[in-house]
């Protein structure tokens, strides 16, 4: 047994050292280990230069290359020659490329990719970028594009409609205000709001080229149903409460005119008393009368007398009333005709009869009255040459 550790003694044992990362010799499974880089630099791994390490870990370090740049990295270097990089276009476009448009890419080498660019002249219309081809207008006319007339032409450099013909026939939208238009952008052709009796507010013009009101209709008008009462005394049926009561007026029923005013109201313009009735003289012209009507006095077609006026018949564009004991009589406006009607037993009623009315008739051959006085059964009147006429009693 002894000899058997002896001859184990005698031996010589040759062992092997496990690779190890900081030996400074790479080895399979390292990237480099300290200055052994295995011979590569920057430029084996796409970057312009720079200066490669290694990591303790016996990986590649970058950063001494990075700085350089790379393809890729999204910064242009346009000393290594790159056009582009990644997003990255350096503010160039299909257009600025000589291009008709369409949106232009980086190819994964940094040079422009216009695969996404129309090419004018290439017979192909690319939509949105490009309108026409050539002589192919896709159907479209100076008309179709809003223009009045002119012949389309397509642009050989950017394949755009050329609309420099169609121009000077017009269009809506060129501040221009032609046949058809009311008006045309800014351009109100001298009106606004007032200028269709609104009272206010801001006109403009819509889109097809016709006024657009919704300032104007806020601020009001005469005729609109709504009373503004600062401008108007009534507006259609709107009266504001008002009545001709209300309004001092004696009687009449509110109407509104036109120019969004009252009328219809009537007012008593004149009155006279007799010995036992009373007429008044409107001011529509006609004649109301009242009292004691035994003699037709009062006009109506009646002899019942009245507690409260009543018109007397068939008598309007009248001037001037007077009233005696028991007739009365009116001056019309028509060449001063005079007429009378009521008691007549003595003539006074100037008709050639003595018989009593009771509704106006015409004095006989007489015109131009002015003025015109009653006294108890004889009638006066003064003509406009300065003459008076009187009939009736005379005793």
């Amino acid at each position: 047994m002894l000899a058997g550790w002896a001859w184990l003694s005698a031996c010589d044992v040759k062992t092997t050292e496990d690779p190890r990362c900081g030996d400074g010799r790479m080895q399979p499974g390292e990237d480099c280990d300290g200055a052994d880089l295995g011979g590569r630099t920057c430029l084996n791994y796409d970057f312009y230069g720079g200066d490669l390490a290694c990591n303790d870990d016996c990986t590649m370090d970058f950063t001494g290359c990075i700085a350089t740049g790379a393809c890729g990295d999204g910064v242009i270097q346009t000393a290594f020659g790159e056009s582009c990089d990644g997003d990255a276009l350096g503010d160039q476009t299909c257009e600025s490329r000589g291009l008709a448009g369409g949106v232009l890419a980086c190819n994964d080498d940094c040079t422009f990719d216009t695969a996404g660019c129309a090419i004018c002249g290439d017979g192909t219309i690319m939509d949105p970028f490009e309108t026409c081809e050539g002589d192919d207008l896709q159907g479209s006319t100076c008309t179709s594009l809003g223009y009045y007339g002119g012949n389309l032409a397509c642009d050989g450099q950017t394949c755009t409609f050329d609309t420099g013909n169609c121009a000077t026939y017009g269009r809506c939208g060129d501040d221009e205000v032609q046949a058809g238009e009311a008006c045309d952008g800014a351009n109100l052709n001298d009106r606004n709001c007032e200028s269709f009796e609104y009272y206010g507010g801001a006109l403009t013009c819509g889109a097809d080229c016709q006024f657009n009101f919704t300032s104007c209709i806020e601020a009001g008008r005469c005729g609109d149903g709504i009373l503004q009462t600062w401008r108007e005394e009534c507006d259609g049926t709107e009266f504001g409460g008002e009545t001709c009561r209300s309004l001092r007026h004696w009687s009449g029923t509110a109407v509104c005119n036109g120019n969004c005013q009252i009328f219809g109201c009537l007012d008593v313009t004149q009155i006279a008393a007799g010995g036992s009735h009373s007429c008044a003289l409107i001011s529509d012209g006609t004649v109301r009368c009242w009292g004691f009507n035994s003699f037709g006095q009062l006009g109506d077609g009646t002899t019942t007398n009245r507690l409260t006026p009543v018109q007397v018949t068939g008598l309007s564009n009248i001037k001037e009333v007077a009233v005696g004991n028991d007739h009365s009589c009116a001056i019309s406006n028509n060449n001063g005709i005079v007429y009378c009607w009521g008691a007549n037993n003595m003539g006074q009623l100037g008709d050639g009869t003595t018989i009593s009315r009771t509704s106006p008739t015409q004095i006989t051959g007489l015109i131009n009255a002015s003025a015109i006085a009653l006294g108890m059964q004889l009638s006066c009147a003064l003509i406009s040459t300065g003459t008076v006429r009187c009939w009736g009693a005379n005793t």
